[in-house]
């Protein structure tokens, strides 16, 4: 009875597998792999993603809205990531405690 059921489950995945499989290729063309190398290839590097953090930041926290939110912000990035820098093996440095006052 279980083998029964389990073979039903499995069948039913599989079909709906499918179906989002087609419904995938209608929307955004092609097949569901060339979906996902194009979704990859939009990953961004932590290089880019610093850049928008930091753009995000000024953004939200201009001078007119918060003074000195985005300056201070920045700063206590910036000593997380020279932290990091100078000892990369510090295990200490690699996480940051959200319950720190600065954080």
């Amino acid at each position: 009875m279980r083998k029964l059921e389990k073979q039903e489950q499995a069948r039913d995945k599989a079909r709906m597998r499918e179906i989002l499989e087609r419904d995938k290729r209608e929307r955004f063309g092609g097949t569901a792999a060339e979906y996902q190398a194009a979704e990859a290839a939009k990953v961004k590097s932590p290089a880019e993603l610093v850049e928008n953090g930091i753009k995000t930041v000024e953004t939200l926290y201009t001078e007119l809205r918060a003074p000195g939110v985005a300056k201070t912000c920045l700063k206590t990035v910036h000593t997380f990531i020279k932290n990091v820098q100078s000892d990369p093996s510090n295990e200490k440095f690699k996480r940051v405690n959200l319950e720190n006052a600065a954080v």
